[in-house]
């Protein structure tokens, strides 16, 4: 078994439990952490005892579970299957956060169960996460981190979040419904249904002709009925609502202007920039300086 090479690592918060993980109500956590490793580094191929979940921040990389390569970028999200053969390579800086779990086998109840039986049989390919994913990660480690009053009942619940997050973040791929039936009669549910799934799909939306195609209509149509109901476009709707998870992105300090830009489709970051003025009236640098300040002074 080859040794790890040795080109660091750009800094580590890890929480670890080898011998006896901490259980938080049904999830059996072994470590859990974010790291930045520099490019040429490699973690040796070791046998993984446990589920192991990732996200990529930044940077790219790749894992080998069984022999199969696994390229990764920002924004990915990756499962590396209990009891396979692991290893994992930094490509460019590569910064991710990760979490090594078992599901306890007394826990109960019909969510636990589903939650079991989709890691038990969890893929090992890599998909493309959600800010959701990052956010609740953040916020467990943030618990881990800062040890509150309470922070264990905080922890818990963050875990059963960040592993439902996921599992519906594997299995929505194909599953997932925005499209409502016809055979219901209500005022604007079919427009309920597009602003739900621009809502939450907004960062993977290339455009409007992807959209429409996604949703089973014309995009002529598309866009008619949604400037006659909304009053506003549905590119305009589209550009907000990625705005939107622009400053969520960027306010985390988890990614820059140019990351977020390629990040959420636009095809430069002057590109992003021109539309982030548009919509709140300051470019990008200005904004987040404001935002700074403002939160300097409370």
């Amino acid at each position: 078994m080859e040794s790890p090479v040795k080109v660091g690592k750009t800094f580590e918060f890890e929480v670890i439990y080898p011998d006896e993980p901490l259980k938080y109500g049904g999830v059996c956590v072994h470590q859990m952490g974010e790291v930045c490793y520099e490019p040429g580094y490699i973690v040796a191929p070791h046998v993984q005892w446990c589920f192991e979940i990732t996200y990529v921040i930044s940077g790219t990389g790749s894992h080998e579970v069984n022999g199969n390569k696994y390229n990764v970028k920002a924004g990915d999200l990756f499962l590396t299957p209990k009891g396979s053969m692991h290893k994992m390579s930094a490509i460019t800086n590569l910064r991710y956060l990760f979490i090594g779990f078992d599901i306890a086998e007394s826990a109960s109840g019909d969510d636990i169960a589903v939650l079991r039986a989709f890691y038990n049989d969890s893929p090992h390919n890599v998909i493309k996460g959600s800010s959701e994913i990052m956010t609740v990660f953040q916020k467990c480690l943030g618990e881990y981190y800062s040890n509150e009053s309470c922070f264990r009942s905080m922890i818990e619940s963050y875990l059963v979040q960040l592993l439902t997050v996921v599992y519906r973040t594997y299995t929505s791929i194909n599953n997932t419904r925005y499209l409502v039936d016809s055979q219901v009669n209500h005022v604007g549910l079919s427009l309920y249904s597009v602003l739900l799934y621009i809502d939450n799909n907004a960062e993977n939306i290339k455009n409007i002709s992807e959209l429409s195609k996604t949703l089973g209509y014309s995009s002529c149509y598309l866009s008619h009925v949604f400037k006659n109901r909304m009053g506003i476009t549905l590119q305009q709707y589209l550009c907000q609502k990625k705005i939107e998870e622009s400053i969520k992105l960027i306010e985390s300090k988890k990614q820059t202007i140019t990351s977020v830009s390629q990040r959420l489709g636009f095809a430069s970051p002057q590109s992003f920039s021109k539309t982030f003025k548009r919509i709140k009236g300051v470019c990008p640098k200005q904004y987040f300086s404001k935002s700074q300040n403002n939160r300097n002074n409370e």
